[in-house]
């Protein structure tokens, strides 16, 4: 479908004069078969069950009225695992997800260090969904975590230039800052203080 007919689509479906097409769903079913589709032969078929699985729980998130995985959530799942298939098959020479144990997870995992998080949240659906349905003995995922800190991150101030900033505000006698300063700190303003 051209930009012109989805604008034309829009047209006529907004004022109630005619009904949605299932374009998107085409679309987005193309995009999943072939994610689907780039995984090894050997081992397509509980990847293939895994769509099916996802696909079939967005029916009660939308009959309930909650809002169902967005087709991106779905398409991004299918590809980090035929990420890991071809991972498997290139790197481990594993053919089987029965045989893939903590270390070849972990191993994947460091490939994409900034992705952990999200991939790991995958793969942990994915062979909990596998040991449901009796694919895998062991869920491989289990004992991993995501290792993400959740401090501060940025670039922080040395420490002459937090006293010169201290100095800053304290000469404009602004009693909330001080107190703001002094509860953040745990009332260690004393130590910016020479």
């Amino acid at each position: 479908m051209g930009s012109f007919a989805r604008a034309l689509e829009d047209f006529f479906t907004l004022r109630g004069l005619a009904l949605p097409t299932d374009q998107s769903e085409r679309l987005a079913a193309g995009r999943r078969k072939r994610r689907v589709d780039a995984v090894p032969e050997l081992l397509r078929p509980a990847v293939a069950a895994f769509d099916v699985s996802r696909m079939r729980a967005q029916d009660p998130a939308r009959r309930a009225g909650t809002r169902p995985r967005s087709d991106h959530t779905l398409e991004t799942a299918l590809a980090t695992m035929r990420d890991l298939a071809l991972f498997l098959i290139n790197h481990r020479a594993k053919s089987d997800w029965a045989l893939v144990d903590v270390h070849d997870v972990e191993a994947f995992l460091v490939t994409l260090p900034k992705g952990r998080k999200r991939r790991l949240t995958v793969l942990r659906q994915f062979f909990r969904f596998a040991r449901s349905q009796k694919m895998v003995l062991l869920d491989p995922t289990g004992s991993l975590t995501a290792k993400e800190s959740n401090g501060f991150r940025g670039r922080t101030l040395t420490l002459d230039q937090q006293r010169e900033l201290f100095r800053r505000w304290t000469t404009v006698t602004n009693p909330p800052v001080i107190t703001s300063l002094a509860l953040s700190r745990g009332g260690g303003v004393r130590g910016l203080i020479k």
